[in-house]
């Protein structure tokens, strides 16, 4: 693991808790730290702005102007409210730059204003981008611009020459005490190489509890990206089972829905027919009694026609009635329809006894079709005139 990652990941320790994304804000700071050339210059900072300590990327971006490469200092800040707001950047001129005046997109307080800020959506932009756009449009117009630095040129220049008469004179205090300090080489040199030793362990003691953290950070990393992983697939896999339930419930609902309505219609149709068996089974017992009621005055009227027939039969005058005198007509009405009820009756007895006749062989068809026209012709005309006499009487009685 770089330098450069390990201040990010130190970095992102003490902002926890600030973004409300910072797996984002992460992802976009490591796109432009290490995939890009145009962050490689960059170095992440927890800095303080507006009252809140905040991810800051300070170092160079690199631009382009007339087929030359220049760097240009920035600062670029990440609100809390990143990646929803825009980050804040600001051009930090160098001891010997100065800001263009009226610059089109920096400020004389060195902030930044381009339109992709402007413009700026948290789902399609990231810093990447916005390091590009700056790029291109700092190589059509820099923002900075080189001072005229002569005089500082010139005193630098004496400093220097001042610089080498001292050494001078040093070198000449140093040979004059070389022989002095001659007698000490040996011990200096061995407590040198004893301290050079010593550093040396240290070094090596240091490199290894280095190696040791970088190797238990980076398991510690594998271990939380495994768990992560196993979250999700076990989040997946919960998710998938319970779509699988919940469609296996609903089928299983559809089915008892479905089999609960032919039920309830078949028991709709049950209690339809049990209702109408009833209503049968009542109609069946009131008719049963109406029979046995009826049978029973059968029985009587049989029983009374016989002890009758047994009077008539023992000539017993005493008790019998002349079957001539139960009807007796009261005018001649009455005695026409007597007639011809009784013509019409005989008239019936007759065509039984020719159907009998003609079924045992005594009669031909021609003679019984004869016969019959000729008897229903009569019974016709008896119930006619018996109409006709209803009808008198019935017009008399009003």
């Amino acid at each position: 693991m770089s330098t450069q990652e390990d201040l990010i990941y130190i970095v992102f320790d003490r902002l926890s808790g600030v973004y409300g994304d910072p797996s984002r804000v992460m992802r976009d700071a490591e796109g432009l730290l290490f995939s890009s050339h145009l962050g490689s210059q960059l170095n992440p900072r927890a800095e303080q702005f507006m009252l809140n300590d905040v991810l800051m990327l300070e170092g160079t971006l690199p631009m382009t102007y007339r087929d030359v490469t220049y760097h240009i200092p920035i600062d670029m800040y990440l609100p809390p409210q990143y990646p929803a707001h825009p980050p804040i950047v600001f051009v930090r001129p160098a001891a010997t730059m100065s800001i263009k005046a009226k610059h089109k997109h920096v400020g004389q307080d060195g902030m930044v204003n381009i339109p992709y800020l402007h413009s700026w959506k948290s789902d399609t932009c990231d810093l990447t981008d916005l390091a590009v756009f700056m790029s291109s449009m700092f190589g059509d117009e820099p923002p900075c611009y080189a001072e005229d630095r002569t005089e500082t040129i010139e005193e630098a220049r004496l400093i220097e020459i001042e610089r080498e008469r001292e050494v001078a004179e040093a070198n000449l205090a140093v040979e004059a005490a070389r022989r002095a300090e001659e007698q000490e080489t040996a011990e200096a040199k061995r407590r040198t190489e004893a301290e050079k030793r010593a550093r040396l362990a240290e070094e090596r003691r240091r490199r290894i509890e280095q190696e040791a953290a970088d190797a238990a950070a980076e398991t510690e990393r594998v271990r939380l990206a495994e768990e992560a992983r196993l979250r999700r697939e076990r989040a997946d896999a919960i998710a998938v089972a319970t779509s699988a339930a919940r469609s296996a419930m609903k089928d299983l609902f559809d089915r008892a829905r479905g089999e609960l309505r032919v039920e309830l219609r078949d028991q709709k149709q049950l209690e339809a027919g049990r209702d109408s068996i009833n209503a049968l089974v009542r109609e069946g017992e009131e008719r049963k009694a109406r029979l046995v009621c009826e049978s029973e005055k059968s029985d009587e009227s049989i029983r009374a026609l016989d002890r009758w027939l047994r009077a008539c039969e023992n000539g017993d005058e005493g008790s019998g009635v002349n079957a001539d005198l139960l009807a007796i007509p009261a005018d001649t009405q009455s005695a026409q329809m007597l007639t011809l009820s009784s013509e019409s009756a005989a008239i019936d007895d007759c065509v039984y006894f020719l159907d009998m006749a003609l079924a045992r062989g005594k009669l031909t068809s021609e003679v019984f079709l004869k016969e019959v026209r000729r008897l229903s012709k009569r019974q016709f005309l008896a119930k006619a005139h018996l109409i006709k006499i209803e009808k008198m009487r019935a017009t008399e009685h009003r």
